[in-house]
């Protein structure tokens, strides 16, 4: 499997929006599977880090993986709406810095 720089900052920004929309009054089960969307992309993420020998994204990928992953919505929405804004936050920012130095 080989993404390209710009699906993958494209599949950054959307997981990311999605997990900022879990801040809104959203169905019930959207919340798992949106975390679960997250969680499996952070894992792809981090493979492909992997493959690409940036060790250092390799650990941040699988830190979000492990922080997104569904179960936490199953017990403290207030930590999930925080985790999540964070979360959703850092990956946006991170997919327009990332689309902006592969521009140079």
């Amino acid at each position: 499997m080989n993404l390209s720089p710009y699906e993958r900052m494209h599949g950054n920004r959307l997981v990311g929006i999605l997990l900022l929309i879990t801040l809104f009054s959203m169905p019930t089960w959207y919340y798992p599977l949106i975390q679960g969307v997250g969680m499996i992309w952070f894992v792809i993420q981090a493979f492909l880090y992997f493959r690409n020998k940036l060790k250092v994204l390799v650990l941040f990928s699988i830190l979000l993986a492990i922080l997104v992953q569904p179960i936490y919505a199953l017990f403290a929405k207030e930590i999930t709406s925080l985790l999540n804004l964070g979360i959703g936050a850092v990956v946006v920012l991170f997919s327009f810095w990332e689309g902006y130095s592969s521009d140079e």
